[in-house]
C-alpha cells in the first residue's frame, strides 16, 4: 500500500540548552515503506539536517508474517544513522517481540541481530545518555506490556516509573522517549522538559473539532491523541505524533502519516 507522509514542525525554547537542537522524530512506522528501500523517507530526513533522530517505538510489527519486513525496517534504521545519531526506545510491538507473544519466538533475536553493531544507533531501554554539547540528557522508557492492555488502564505510580528510569537531572534539558502518551501526568512527576510519544495513531479517524476517534487500546476520543500538550506549569511539553504507518487496522481519515521536526532553541 503506497502512502505519502507530511512533515510537521514544532518549535520550543529551553534555557538549559547550550546550543540549538534540531530533532527528527518518527514513531509507529510499523514497517511502512516510502519509496524503494525507504528512499523517500530517508531523503526527507536528510534534507532537515537533524542533530539527532528519535524513534520512540513501534518501528516494527509484532507478527510472525512480518519477519522479512522487520529486516527492511532494520536496514532503514541503519541508513538513518548515516544521517545523524539515532536514539531508539521500545514500543509495545518491540516489547511484544521480545516476549515472544503471538508465536513470534526467535524473531526478536533475529531483528536485534540486524541492529547489532550499527554505528551511532543508541538503544535506550530504561536507560539514558548525556549529550554534553547541548547539555541534554535523553531517556528511553520501556514500559511492561501490562501498561498497554486494552480497555483497562493500569495506573503508573511515580515509584514504578522511577524504578524503571530513575530521577532526571534538573540542570540538563531532559528529553524522554515514551511510546505511550496516556501516562503523560505520570511522566510529568519526573519533570522532563520534552516528551516524544506516539502509539495512539492520531485516533486513526480524526473529526475536526473533536480529534481522534479511537486509540489502539479501544478508548474513544483519547485524551492524548495528537499534537502538543503541556503540564500546566509549562515546565513539560509532550509531542504526540500520529505516526508514520499502520498495522492491524489500515484506516487513516483526516489523519495523514507524518514525520516530525522539532527545533529547540535557547532563546
Amino acid at each position: 500500500m503506497s502512502m505519502n507522509f507530511q512533515i510537521v514542525r514544532y518549535n520550543f525554547i529551553n534555557q538549559k540548552l547550550k546550543k540549538p537542537l534540531r530533532i527528527v522524530m518518527i514513531a509507529d512506522l510499523h514497517n511502512q515503506v516510502y519509496g524503494l528501500e525507504n528512499i523517500d523517507l530517508l531523503s526527507a530526513i536528510d534534507v532537515q539536517q537533524p542533530d539527532m533522530i528519535l524513534l520512540p517505538g513501534d518501528m516494527i510489527v509484532c507478527r510472525k508474517s512480518e519477519q522479512k519486513n522487520n529486516r527492511i525496517t532494520a536496514d532503514t534504521i541503519r541508513k538513518m544513522t548515516e544521517i545523524a545519531p539515532v536514539y531508539y526506545s521500545y514500543g509495545n510491538h518491540e516489547r511484544g517481540l521480545l516476549e515472544c507473544v503471538r508465536e513470534t519466538e526467535g524473531i526478536w533475536e533475529q531483528y536485534n541481530k540486524y541492529l547489532e553493531g550499527i554505528h551511532d544507533l543508541h538503544m535506550l531501554v530504561n536507560t539514558h545518555e548525556v549529550l554534553e554539547p547541548w547539555n541534554v540528557c535523553i531517556y528511553g522508557l520501556d514500559l511492561p506490556r501490562g501498561y498497554y492492555k486494552r480497555i483497562i488502564k493500569k495506573p503508573l505510580r511515580e515509584a514504578a516509573l522511577v524504578s524503571l528510569i530513575g530521577r532526571m537531572q534538573p540542570e540538563r534539558c531532559n528529553l524522554l522517549l515514551a511510546h505511550n502518551p496516556d501516562y503523560f501526568r505520570a511522566y510529568c512527576a519526573l519533570h522532563p522538559d520534552l516528551i516524544v510519544s506516539g502509539h495512539n495513531h492520531g485516533g486513526m479517524v480524526r473529526i475536526p473539532g473533536f480529534g481522534g476517534v479511537v486509540s489502539p487500546r479501544l478508548h474513544p476520543f483519547p485524551k492524548y491523541d495528537y499534537g502538543v500538550y503541556d503540564s500546566g506549569d509549562l515546565c513539560t511539553k509532550m509531542v504526540v505524533t500520529s505516526g508514520c504507518g499502520m498495522h492491524s487496522i489500515h484506516i487513516r481519515i483526516n489523519n495523514p502519516p507524518e514525520m516530525v521536526v522539532i527545533n529547540v532553541n535557547k532563546m
